[in-house]
């Protein structure tokens, strides 16, 4: 699974925001959806809204790990 793919589907199905939860690596949909490359150690949310860009909301403690990600990521 890939995100174009997730965004086509929800777009198909009229979704129009899918919020996916993370916490320590216990969601293997959101391994498949982001190349985390470093650990991340609290709660990690990716917001994909049907059209547009995905957001992250990550924690500040997690922030150097975040930022090489191609996503605006918010932080907490």
């Amino acid at each position: 699974m890939n995100l174009q793919n997730a965004q086509t589907a929800m777009r198909q199905e009229k979704i129009d925001c899918w919020l996916v939860h993370d916490f320590q690596k216990t969601n293997p949909i959101m391994r498949q959806l982001l190349p985390l490359q470093q650990f991340v150690s609290r709660r990690l949310f990716l917001i994909v809204p049907a059209e547009g860009v995905p957001m992250l909301l990550g924690s500040k403690i997690d922030q150097d790990a975040l930022r090489s990600l191609p996503y605006h990521t918010e932080f907490y």
